[in-house]
């Protein structure tokens, strides 16, 4: 997987529609290898719900080859996050609400190349997220609660990097972070960073991201000689300066 111009221009999520894909709820319906997966959240009883989630859980575990790509719009547990990690041909999952304690199970994903991952309140470390070294595109959405993002480092594939701390009314802001990462992430070509809190920041840590050819910042703020600042409109042009390669930004909305 290499990104596209189309790709890099508005990002992996937007260039690639899931409207056609085929929604699943109760039972399995098609044979398609990508699915919506609709199976939480129903008009049903409680015990209909937990046994169409059952069956869900039982046929995953049966068909660890089924799909290729599974978009989850409703909320997902802990049983159905660990059994969807255990599809050996996934290459792309969306989690749209995740309600869990761990994601360790996720590093099984040998072969997945998308993530988008919103972000449990409960979940501190996504360390484990280290271990997929085929991904290329990483959303992590309402990453507050995330202690820090240094296992970023690790993964040196990615081309697109998303990571918004919050969006949803009402939720925290990240805080005490830094984004010294950046400096391993030589193959980027697409970073958003949105409603970040930086406990330190410098442009110095995009010296190594040249291959950058879409940056899209908002409301980021970090602290400088003990005091909040925010990046504004000058930084951005001082940070352009430093990113010959970049194409496509959001200058125009400071």
């Amino acid at each position: 997987m290499r990104f596209t111009e189309e790709e890099i221009k508005n990002g992996y999520l937007r260039t690639h529609s899931t409207d056609d894909w085929p929604i699943e709820r109760k039972i399995v319906d098609t044979a398609s290898d990508k699915i919506k997966l609709a199976c939480t959240q129903l008009n049903e009883t409680e015990y209909q719900k937990k046994k169409i989630v059952n069956y869900w859980c039982e046929f995953l575990k049966d068909n660890p080859t089924n799909y290729k790509k599974i978009h989850m719009v409703t909320r997902m547990n802990q049983q159905l996050f660990n059994v969807i990690c255990h599809q050996k041909e996934l290459d792309y999952l969306f989690i749209k609400w995740l309600v869990a304690d761990s994601i360790e199970q996720i590093q099984e994903l040998r072969k997945l190349q998308f993530l988008y991952l919103d972000i449990p309140p409960k979940i501190t470390c996504l360390n484990d997220l280290a271990k997929l070294k085929k991904l290329r595109s990483l959303y992590l959405i309402n990453s507050s609660s995330v202690k820090t993002f240094s296992f970023l480092g690790e993964m040196r594939g990615l081309e697109e990097l998303v990571i918004a701390s919050r969006v949803y009314a009402g939720a925290k802001p990240s805080q005490k972070q830094d984004l010294s990462f950046l400096k391993n992430l030589n193959e980027l070509k697409v970073l958003s960073l949105f409603d970040l809190r930086l406990e330190t920041f410098s442009l110095d840590v995009f010296e190594h991201c040249v291959s950058i050819e879409n940056i899209q910042i908002r409301n980021l703020r970090y602290k400088e000689y003990g005091k909040w600042k925010t990046f504004l409109r000058k930084d951005m042009e001082l940070l352009l300066e430093r990113l010959p390669n970049v194409r496509y930004h959001n200058l125009d909305k400071f």
